[in-house]
């Protein structure tokens, strides 16, 4: 005799299936999370619904089953996975949803984020790697070296190091968490091949404290240009010690800056003044450095 399915529980057997008191087990039923029928003047509970409403909560638990939400997991993450997933705290994780604007759903009073939602935001930004990705990175920066690794090897400046990058066919670029690196074992056949450039490896002292020298007055222009963003400009020409607060440096690197010819200035009645196309074009070095950064995927020093 064919055994015929039950499709059908009563409220008592929900009950004793989740380990409910009386007073919860008909609070789940008014809640009409899942579809009961009368049959016989009973109220029962359809089971097909039952369990997809199981499937898709984590607050109850079956006293012997599997595991709650199992579709709710296959489909969305929640704090604690995302925790997990990026090797943050809860917070961080509650911090990040609110400041890049991630979607989420709410269930059982807690907060989920969809995974399409998570993988759509995740490919798009690069601050943030997986366990797995940081493992494959790790691997990949073994195996290269950053743009700015490769202008400190040759002694050379990072924009220099750039457009070798660009224009040298040889060196094989490729990307970590969307910044460009170079295959060292690329660099490597590249260096053996020309004699324009040299490691400071096999520079002589002479050469290595000159390049360090220019090294720092690049710098110190950099981060000068830098702290003109904003500044508005109202005279004509500016003495050291004016530009020294608008560069917020001290007037011995203005004045090292002008000896080294990073800045131009002109002598009145024996006072040195740095005028204002001067500094403007301090400006307009930045702004080029920063537009390059940004095709460079956000690369910061």
């Amino acid at each position: 005799m064919e055994t015929v399915q039950k499709t059908t529980m009563s409220v008592p057997e929900m009950r004793e299936l989740l380990g409910l008191k009386k007073t919860e087990s008909y609070w789940l039923v008014h809640k009409n999370f899942f579809q009961t029928a009368s049959i016989g003047g009973e109220m029962r509970v359809v089971i097909s619904s039952f369990e997809k409403w199981y499937e898709n909560q984590v607050h109850y638990s079956k006293v012997n089953g599997p595991a709650p939400g199992e579709q709710l997991c296959r489909s969305s993450y929640s704090v604690k996975d995302i925790s997990q997933l990026l090797g943050l705290d809860d917070s961080t994780v509650y911090d990040l949803l609110a400041r890049e604007g991630i979607k989420t759903i709410t269930v059982d009073h807690q907060k989920r984020v969809k995974r399409s939602v998570f993988e759509e935001w995740y490919s798009q930004q690069k601050h943030y790697r997986t366990q797995q990705d940081r493992e494959a990175d790790l691997e990949l920066e073994r195996q290269s070296m950053s743009l700015p690794e490769m202008a400190r090897a040759l002694g050379i400046d990072r924009n220099d190091a750039y457009h070798l990058a660009d224009t040298v066919r040889d060196l094989i670029i490729i990307k970590v968490a969307g910044k460009r690196r170079v295959l060292t074992d690329s660099f490597e056949k590249w260096y053996s091949n020309q004699s324009t450039f040299k490691k400071l490896e096999d520079r002589s002292e002479a050469e290595i404290r000159q390049i360090q020298m220019k090294t720092r007055d690049q710098i110190l222009k950099r981060k000068t240009a830098e702290s003109l963003q904003g500044v508005k400009l109202t005279k004509g020409r500016y003495t050291i010690k004016e530009a020294a607060k608008i560069f917020k440096i001290s007037e011995s690197a203005v004045q090292r800056m002008i000896r080294s010819g990073g800045l131009k200035a002109v002598r009145l009645k024996n006072t040195w003044y740095i005028v204002r196309d001067d500094i403007e074009y301090l400006r307009t070095l930045n702004s080029t450095r920063m537009q390059r950064e940004e095709d460079q995927n956000g690369f910061v020093d």
